[in-house]
């Protein structure tokens, strides 16, 4: 007797739900610079405080801004193989507001240390 041969085709898997790295990193990039900027200027205007902890808090908001930045870079660098369908808005407004809270920041901690 012989036997058939069929083909079997591997089922697609699930879709996730909720977000993807892409997605996160493209949300992140606008999120941690406005959560940078509160931070820094809720502590700002708590009252004077120690020169190391002024310098402490201005260089964690620096890195989150920073992390800002990256996310939106990874984003965009996932927009070829992901699509730009979600991704390319928040990452390109995660990046403008980088660039203005990081003006923003530079300015105030420039008049801070004046």
């Amino acid at each position: 007797m012989r036997e058939e041969l069929t083909a079997t085709v591997p089922e697609k898997p699930p879709k996730r739900r909720g977000a993807d790295l892409m997605q996160v990193a493209a949300r992140a990039s606008w999120v941690a610079p406005v959560i940078a900027f509160v931070v820094g200027m809720s502590v700002r205007s708590i009252g004077p405080a120690s020169a190391g902890a002024w310098l402490a808090t201005r260089a964690i908001c620096g890195m989150v801004m920073v992390l800002g930045v990256g996310s939106g870079a990874v984003a965009l660098v996932g927009v070829r193989r992901r699509g730009p369908e979600q991704l390319v808005v928040p990452a390109v407004i995660g990046l403008g507001v980088s660039a203005v809270v990081t003006i923003v920041w530079l300015m105030v901690t420039a008049r801070a240390a004046h």
